[in-house]
């Protein structure tokens, strides 16, 4: 923005003309401004950092969009996204993942399964007919069900519950 002066011994005419300058600059600052970056040579559109140590930084790699915190205060520091309304992350699938990027946490799939993963193994899988449990699953209450079904991969089995089990066999014929 342009230093403004209006002398004294200024004419009406001139502090006009500055004023209107002025309110121009003033309008001109407070307008939606699109901030380009300059090209780092590998056909992306730089780097946005803000921060002391420019922590936060916002950049696109030539394939990816990143927005990635660098603080130097490992495992403490957060990147919080707030909204007092709905918040949307919109796209055709969705995983949340460590900070490497080897292992995943959470894969979500447009019109499809909802994966949860342990150590980067999924545990439980929503299917087009219900979820898919791999391993135990163990409850402080009750599971209710008008029916239920058990199928076991292996010849036999058993359930087990505080207070008494009950053991399955599989029937030939």
């Amino acid at each position: 923005m342009t230093t403004r002066n209006v002398a004294a011994s200024d004419t009406f005419e001139q502090f006009r003309v500055e004023f209107n300058e002025l309110a121009n600059d003033v309008v001109t600052i407070l307008e939606p401004q699109t901030v380009k970056l300059p090209d780092r040579g590998s056909g992306d559109i730089g780097l946005l950092a803000v921060g002391d140590g420019s922590d936060l930084q916002i950049f696109h790699d030539g394939t990816n969009t990143r927005i990635q915190n660098t603080s130097a205060i490992v495992n403490t520091s957060e990147l919080q996204i707030r909204n007092n309304g709905l918040m949307r992350l919109g796209g055709t699938s969705f995983v949340i993942g460590n900070v490497g990027g080897l292992e995943t946490m959470i894969d979500a799939t447009e019109n499809g399964a909802v994966q949860l993963y342990h150590d980067n193994s999924v545990k439980i899988a929503t299917t087009s007919t219900g979820i898919s449990v791999t391993g135990n699953i163990q409850t402080s209450g009750n599971i209710t069900n008008g029916s239920v079904n058990l199928t076991f991969p292996t010849v036999g089995g058993a359930i087990s519950t505080e207070g008494f089990s009950i053991a399955l066999a599989t029937a030939l014929g």
